[in-house]
């Protein structure tokens, strides 16, 4: 599995609301509850890398038409 591979499945697993789009907080603990262990810096790095719109919120449809664009 590669890194955008591993953001999709966890968006998917931390976005409980199906709501296609995930807050810092959902990300910070869907990752604590996988054992995954980041810093909150690594954390903000990730969604700065990520977040297209710069709400702090990953978008899963703008993401994924991102990562099928590119492969």
């Amino acid at each position: 599995m590669n890194y955008d591979q591993f953001l999709i499945n966890l968006l998917r697993y931390v976005d409980r609301r199906n709501q296609g789009k995930v807050e810092f907080i959902e990300v910070a603990m869907g990752l604590k509850e996988l054992g995954i262990t980041l810093t909150l810096q690594e954390i903000y790095t990730l969604m700065r890398a990520f977040d297209k719109t710069g709400n702090w919120k990953l978008d899963m449809k703008s993401y994924v038409f991102v990562f099928l664009l590119n492969y």
